[in-house]
């Protein structure tokens, strides 16, 4: 059986500031802006056009000044039509995990010094679609559970206080009934607090799983084990996270929301005379439409930026998990390794260490290159069976770099992490192996040992999988069946 790959992640050296990492955001943004916008297009963008026809729809009556009768033939008509493209911007939303997913791997492949197009992030992203949909779901359902009784509770006190107050005389002749407002001042004063320690919940679970969606597309969790895997990477962080969470919606707000805000005070001024005008002002009308199209634009912008901020902080969360593994000695030399793929100048390798899991050895082939580590440095140096496995990683690199991608070095490659301990970059190093040669059981097995190591069982399983299905050699296959440490990972 086959399934996708994770996308190939580098980690980053752990942000010292909130304004660092929202720099790098925008940066990032700025940078490849044609892609992000060519991805939230592709859904965000049919969903747009769609809103915007119910805008027109909804806007329509009161420029023709038609009859507030919603039994009028024109009101009916638009309203079935409205009622049609509302059904079609649900079916539309349904692709918007999918949508996310790709600007994650976008973001991951940037940031690693690749240049994947937008159909390939969509591509490389299908196979995760249902494992995002199923996140994105869950956590919107409990988010809403939980923020319930706080809804009811406002909407209880709100109403009781404007039915007592008589600021809408309609209204409050409607509700003369005492049982109707004790009933919304009892639901108020029982749900609120109830509210109130859910929103706590809320907050605290947000945080915990605020990477859950990098998870999945980064690291080839399924839709639940990401749930675990980002309150794993989130701890202790959450309180960090929270100030930065806040901090980026600020800027965001500030940036997206005034432009509509002033949008919507000049759209207000024809209302703002002594007296109300009779019809729809048509200048209000056209502000209305402009302020719909723009909110949609700048929509696309914003969850471009969300998701680029939101990943980043992922790659910040794994770096710093990673480097917490190393003693101080080994922490410094990772932290001063030299760079190797960045977008900006913050960006480098990380490290964690492994448990010991016996390996397939990696080929023995000689490569020449200019040293034995990433450099300007002219002498020319061969592998020798003396050198150390960081020695290998660069040598492995500075072919890549000469040579383009190759799948065998990359297997190598991941080979040296995984014996260094830096699982990240080991499963990067494979992943990208498997992408060019999916057929290769030794890639296969070696991305399931990684999985293992991991403790994402779920994608061992299916690594497990298809290398059973890939391996032509029975005698390996027979070893692997019968070697009791795989046995948790064989096919039910």
């Amino acid at each position: 059986m086959s399934t996708a790959s994770a996308p190939s992640i580098l980690s980053i050296p752990p942000f010292t500031s909130v304004a660092s990492l929202i720099k790098t955001t925008f940066r990032l943004f700025g940078k490849y802006f044609g892609q992000w916008l060519g991805i939230t297009l592709r859904v965000a963008g049919l969903m747009l056009m769609l809103n915007l026809i119910n805008g027109v729809l909804s806007t329509l009556p009161l420029i023709l000044n038609a009859e507030p009768n919603t039994a009028s033939p024109v009101n009916l008509g638009l309203n079935v039509v409205s009622g049609c493209v509302g059904l079609l911007v649900l079916i539309a939303s349904i692709f918007v995990p999918w949508m996310n997913g790709a600007l994650i791997y976008q973001t991951l492949e940037r940031v690693g010094g690749r240049t994947p197009g937008v159909s390939d992030s969509y591509r490389a992203t299908q196979p995760r679609f249902g494992g995002l949909w199923i996140n994105t779901f869950l956590s919107q359902s409990v988010y809403t559970l939980l923020l319930l009784p706080l809804f009811l509770g406002i909407y209880g006190g709100l109403a009781a206080a404007v039915i007592n107050s008589k600021l809408i005389p309609s209204l409050s002749a409607n509700f003369t009934n005492t049982g109707m407002t004790n009933f919304l001042l009892g639901t108020a004063v029982i749900c609120t607090p109830l509210g109130l320690i859910g929103a706590i919940f809320s907050l605290i679970l947000n945080l915990s799983w605020a990477v859950s969606g990098p998870v999945i597309v980064g690291e080839g969790a399924d839709g639940f084990g990401a749930f675990a895997r980002s309150a794993q990477l989130t701890k202790g962080m959450r309180f960090k996270l929270l100030g930065r969470f806040i901090l980026f919606g600020l800027v965001i707000s500030l940036i997206f929301g005034l432009p509509t805000f002033v949008l919507g005070l000049l759209a207000a001024i024809p209302f703002a005379g002594s007296s109300a005008p009779t019809t729809f002002p048509i200048f209000s009308a056209i502000m209305i439409g402009i302020i719909s199209l723009l909110s949609g634009v700048l929509g696309f912008f914003q969850t471009a930026l969300t998701w680029i901020f939101n990943t980043l902080n992922y790659l910040d969360l794994r770096t710093r998990e990673e480097l917490a593994a190393l003693p101080e000695p080994e922490r410094a030399q990772r932290l001063a390794a030299p760079i190797i793929a960045h977008t900006t100048p913050a960006i480098a390798a990380s490290t964690v260490i492994a448990p010991t899991i016996a390996s397939r050895p990696p080929s023995a082939s000689p490569v020449i290159i200019t040293s034995p580590t990433p450099s300007s440095s002219s002498e020319p140096l061969v592998i020798m069976p003396n050198m150390t496995p960081a020695q290998k990683i660069g040598v492995y690199f500075n072919r890549l770099r000469n040579e383009g991608p190759n799948s065998q070095l990359l297997n190598d490659m991941g080979a040296s992490y995984f014996e260094v301990g830096d699982l990240g970059a080991a499963l990067d190093a494979y992943s990208r192996a498997r992408d060019l040669n999916p057929q290769d059981p030794d890639i296969v097995f070696n991305l399931m040992r990684v999985h293992i190591s991991r403790k994402d069982t779920s994608a061992a399983r299916i690594m497990m999988r298809e290398y059973l299905n890939l391996e032509p050699n029975e005698d390996d296959k027979r070893r692997v069946l019968s070697n009791p440490s795989y046995k948790p990972f064989l096919p039910q």
